[in-house]
């Protein structure tokens, strides 16, 4: 009898779990007023990820509100990032459009990321990470100016832009790739999102690479030609990830070389 009221004892601690040091409890109880999703207890009322029911998840723009989610509006120069509204010239996090986060030490500046680790295909000129293809205070080079009223493209200070590309607050941007303005000036992508042709999209299409939140096509692309940040000079194409001056005129390119068909034996006609 003494053995078995043992064995029964056990058992039912073995069900039941102790609440203290020993065998785990049994189950999931979350607090009052919250509810258990996956693994987390969380508040259906306010949660964003969860919001009224598990796994309903809010837009960028739009917070959780009474179990709803529900569209927010920011003030002037501000974003809806994650349900709240940032300040992308400032926010570390949001730094420039939203989900930009920069490197650990950098901090954000007029939406550019300064200090710490550039990423690809800015460049740090004194503490400040800047695009040396469209800067017109860093134009090709950390320092170099542009004069007043021309425009850096590709490295290089114009006083128009190639055809092609637009004036976007004071640069030549190409709008079918630029993520912060895309298909039209001012026009950002989402956190997570590339520019592609004008719209944005979650991922590049096949054939082409994502630089610096645009998707362009490395053997093509005069300001990305052969790898990202690598721009031809104006006026120089991108043939084959290289960039190649146009050949004189009465010849042709043939594989990167210039003939005339008329006379070379190689490429005769």
């Amino acid at each position: 009898m003494r053995w078995s009221g043992l064995v029964g004892l056990a058992v039912v601690l073995g069900a039941g779990g102790l609440s203290g040091c020993g065998n785990p409890v049994v189950g999931h109880d979350c607090p009052e007023g919250t509810t258990l999703c996956g693994s987390a207890c969380v508040v259906l009322r306010t949660d964003r990820e969860n919001c009224g029911a598990c796994g309903r998840a809010c837009a960028d723009d739009e917070a959780c509100e009474d179990g709803a989610c529900r569209a927010i509006t920011c003030g002037p120069g501000e974003l809806a990032c994650g349900g709240a509204c940032v300040d992308p010239r400032t926010d570390e996090r949001n730094c420039g459009r939203c989900g930009v986060v920069c490197p650990a030490g950098a901090e954000c500046r007029d939406g550019l990321c300064s200090g710490g680790d550039c990423p690809p295909p800015r460049t740090d000129c004194s503490g400040v990470c800047t695009d040396l293809r469209t800067d017109p205070a860093n134009c090709g080079s950390c320092g170099r100016a542009c004069a007043s009223g021309e425009l850096c493209q590709r490295g290089t200070c114009v006083r128009e832009c190639l055809p092609g590309y637009v004036v976007c607050d004071g640069a030549c941007v190409d709008t079918g790739e630029d993520p912060r303005n895309c298909g039209a000036c001012g026009r950002a992508c989402a956190a997570g999102e590339v520019c592609e042709a004008g719209e944005c999209r979650l991922e590049c299409l096949p054939g082409h690479v994502e630089c610096g939140g645009g998707c362009v096509d490395p053997t093509r692309d005069p300001d990305n030609c052969g790898a990202c940040g690598h721009a031809c000079t104006p006026g120089v194409p991108c043939v084959d990830g290289e960039c190649r001056a146009p050949c004189p005129p009465g010849t042709t390119d043939c594989g990167g070389e210039c003939v005339d068909l008329t006379t070379d034996p190689a490429h005769c006609g």
